[in-house]
């Protein structure tokens, strides 16, 4: 497939900000308290207006109420959401596919932003809408060359009243060249492969720590049989 001009490729981009990615997606279950309890057991939230009734009751709220931050989750997909070959196409996987054909192929998550109109309660039901809401001109980054592509989703519940809001950005690049790959192509030899690096963050390090003081408590033990 022969790739566009940089002017074609970026008037076709233009002409898909505005609109919307497909009809909206309504939620396949109504929120409900098992599902906010396993969500404010896996994040740790105690709050008791989310898992109490009588607490909740006793609240500004009334009654049991959603944690804000589980907004997304109650309309969230399944494999399809990863693999457009999975689900129905849609503007935004459209988008995307015609970034990829142009030399474009990897996306990045790059940053989010949630606003919350009201609590959700159980028993509402979310639909949201995605709007294609700007795609950058072509940009240098870090990662690569590429474009950064802008969506908002409305958040609204049975009634159609909107009760958030969504804001989220991709970058869809064409990644630099690495240097022992481009290495390697020279040469005609295969690079010699490296050792994964540890995946360590801010919510695991502690596990890592104590990986790191068992290897050296083994090796002690190695050094000791050895002498």
């Amino acid at each position: 497939m022969s790739r566009e001009s940089r002017e074609e490729l970026e008037a076709r981009l233009a002409g898909y900000v505005g609109r919307t990615t497909g009809p909206p997606q309504l939620a396949p279950d109504a929120v409900n308290e098992a599902m906010i309890r396993h969500w404010c057991d896996a994040m740790g939230d105690s709050n008791p207006v989310y898992t109490d009734t009588a607490a909740a009751a006793a609240s500004v709220h009334g009654q049991l109420v959603s944690p804000p931050t589980m907004m997304q989750a109650w309309v969230l997909r399944g494999i399809e959401m990863a693999d457009p070959e999975a689900g129905t196409p849609n503007e935004q996987t459209n988008l995307h596919g015609l970034l990829t054909d142009n030399g474009y192929p990897s996306v990045v998550a790059t940053n989010c932003e949630q606003g919350y109109t009201r609590y959700l309660a159980p028993g509402d039901r979310v639909s949201v809408t995605t709007t294609i809401e700007a795609v950058s001109e072509q940009k240098a980054t870090a990662l690569g060359i590429g474009y950064f592509i802008d969506t908002r989703e409305v958040y609204t519940d049975q009634k159609g009243d909107e009760v958030g809001w969504m804001t989220f950005r991709v970058l869809k690049f064409q990644a630099h060249e690495q240097p022992a790959v481009a290495e390697e192509e020279a040469s005609g030899e295969a690079a010699k492969p490296t050792r994964l690096a540890a995946p360590r963050g801010h919510d695991n390090g502690w596990w890592w720590e104590g990986v790191d003081r068992d290897a050296d408590v083994e090796v002690k033990r190695g050094c000791d049989r050895i002498l």
